[in-house]
């Protein structure tokens, strides 16, 4: 039940999501019930497991680029369990061993720990505590470094009070932090200069369930949020030692819903309910200290007033089955976001804080219908899913023409708003059983924004919009020891903004840039392949082969005054890897 706010390791090459501390994930694409809010997309519900009450387990997994280890087990049979997972790489390791002179003291890793208990009180009472704790290391001999990572924790109380009400109150703490230190160079007279940002939330909510019979069920709740944002804290050592804080806020979310899901025959049924919201930021001051200013250790230049927002948001899904293989969907979904991730397009800029509204910055507002179509074929071997999606955005917002790249993300005269929207369709067709299973997924998808002081008032791509996105999955039993899996994945490049040319100003050389997003990154398309072996004991040997045909994917694109052609920078190419899975 805790928020993530970044759900990757080592740039999007891992999730944070352990699959061995994973009890089912739940994906909400279009219309999402009333009791989720805060956000204009999907939903991703990642529910962890419990431990067993019986005995002592355990499973884990010894690799050439990470290991992990799950234990589990009662604490008190029958009435409290615990499980705890982790993961870590070892990157460092190996250039600690076989690298040379800089490489050598080069850090680059993740580690992550999850860890869940819970205790049976009653019959009708139970007690749930887990956690979540991750962090990426990315550093170069001396020079820089930089980590990042999740933090969350919830102590949750289930209550049934009858057959018919069941109670879920949770208290919930998230945070992310982010952090950037650039040490001097060698002999410099210069200290350190370190950036940092973050933001953490303490939720408190209570979830009701009502049964009033198999046809009638209700959903109520409300749910109270405390957020602390520090999106820039600069610090410098040294004789110009200063220390800067910009934009520190704290914020309150209030949110009250109430759904019913109602089954209104066999081949009907209708989910509908109202969510209200209301967020409101406190006043927040910003300050600074310079060492090489006598007698003002600290300055406060800036105090904005306190502001709120907030409205309904209805939702209502359908389910219509003409018979047992055929089914229809339509929904709409009011939602309003009130937190932003602000990320400059420039190519290379790796500075994302997340800032709420204020007197500025109004909430994002988003109006989705969405209509699907699911057909099971042939003895219910084969699935086919098409979805059909329009979303309408208001009070959307950009950064504008000539915003600093690294800066700009702290100051909201840099920020401008408009309006967006996004329509397109996805097509899944799956097999699921056989020798041979996967499924096949693609998206036709476009968007586009809308601000008066950008692109003369004309639409252009944001960042993510991609035309095309493929997912092509295969499995394969071979043999009862043997099985084959492959992966290939395909989507159009983000859209990016670049330079087309210089031009020179009193001796100062100027990059002249394109419309917004008026260029794309390459398509990024790669192929995964792996055997498993399984002995006779239940365990597993795994050959792994990322990037099969080493497609060097652009992950940025950098250009430099110096030079006339600019810098591709792809993570990885090939990444073969061995794993040994076991169980006791």
């Amino acid at each position: 039940e805790a928020p993530v706010y970044n759900a990757f390791h080592f740039f999007g090459f891992f999730s944070v999501f352990n699959s061995d501390a994973v009890k089912n994930v739940k994906l909400y694409k279009g219309c999402a019930p009333a009791k989720y809010g805060g956000s204009l997309s999907s939903v991703l519900d990642v529910q962890m497991n419990e431990g067993n009450y019986k005995e002592f387990q355990g499973q884990g997994g010894i690799g050439s680029i990470y290991s992990r280890l799950t234990l589990q087990g009662p604490i008190v049979k029958d009435k409290s369990s615990y499980i705890f997972s982790a993961r870590r790489t070892y990157a460092d390791v190996f250039a600690r061993l076989f690298a040379k002179n800089e490489i050598k003291n080069s850090t680059l890793y993740f580690y992550d720990f999850n860890l869940k208990t819970n205790y049976r009180l009653s019959q009708t009472d139970r007690l749930f505590l887990s956690g979540y704790f991750g962090r990426d290391v990315l550093g170069f001999s001396g020079v820089f470094r930089n980590t990042w990572g999740n933090q969350t924790a919830t102590l949750r109380w289930n209550h049934i009070f009858n057959n018919y009400l069941f109670q879920n109150t949770s208290l919930v703490f998230s945070n992310f932090d982010y952090d950037v230190r650039i040490e001097p160079e060698e002999g410099s007279d210069d200290g350190a200069v370190e950036t940092e940002n973050s933001i953490n939330a303490f939720t408190i909510k209570t979830d009701l369930q009502y049964f009033m019979n198999t046809q009638n069920t209700i959903n109520f709740g409300v749910q109270y949020v405390i957020y602390n944002f520090s999106p820039g804290h600069f610090r410098g050592e040294g004789d110009s030692a200063f220390d800067l804080e910009v934009g520190k806020r704290k914020a309150r979310d209030m949110a009250i819903y109430v759904s019913h899901e109602l089954e209104v025959s066999k081949e009907f049924k209708l989910n509908y309910g109202l969510r209200y919201s209301r967020f409101t930021v406190d006043q927040f001051r910003d300050s600074y200290y310079f060492a090489d200013i006598e007698d003002v250790p600290e300055i406060a230049f800036r105090n904005d007033e306190a502001v709120g927002y907030g409205g309904p948001e209805p939702r209502i899904s359908m389910n219509y089955a003409l018979n047992n293989n055929t089914a229809f969907k339509l929904g709409y979904a009011r939602t309003y976001q009130y937190i932003h991730l602000l990320s400059n397009s420039t190519p290379g800029t790796p500075l994302n804080v997340w800032q709420p509204i204020s007197s500025r910055v109004r909430p994002q507002q988003g109006d989705q219908v969405s209509f699907g179509y699911f057909q099971k074929m042939v003895n219910k071997k084969y699935d086919l899913s098409l979805e059909f999606f329009y979303k309408d955005m208001k009070n959307q917002i950009d950064f504008k023409n000539g915003a600093d790249a690294i800066l700009s993300t702290l100051f909201e005269s840099d920020l401008v708003s408009g309006t967006g929207r996004a329509y397109g369709l996805e097509l899944m067709f799956r097999k699921q059983s056989g020798r041979l299973t996967g499924w096949i997924g693609y998206s036709l998808s476009k968007t586009r924004r809308e601000f008066a002081e950008i692109n003369n008032g004309l639409p252009f791509p944001p960042k993510f919009d991609r035309t095309h996105d493929i997912s092509v999955v295969l499995m394969y039993q071979l043999s009862s020891q043997w099985s084959f899996a492959a992966n290939w994945v395909y989507y159009t490049g983000n859209a990016i903004t670049i330079p087309y040319g210089k031009y020179e100003v009193s001796g100062r050389v100027i990059d002249a840039y394109s419309a917004r997003n008026a260029f794309r990154m390459p398509d990024y398309h790669r192929l995964d392949i792996n055997f498993t072996y399984t002995t006779s004991g239940g365990n597993t040997l795994n050959f792994s082969l990322y990037n099969a045909y080493g497609r060097r994917n652009a992950y940025a694109i950098i250009f430099r005054n110096d030079e006339p052609i600019p810098i591709r920078l792809s993570l990885f190419s090939f990444v073969p890897s061995i794993t040994y899975n076991f169980k006791f």
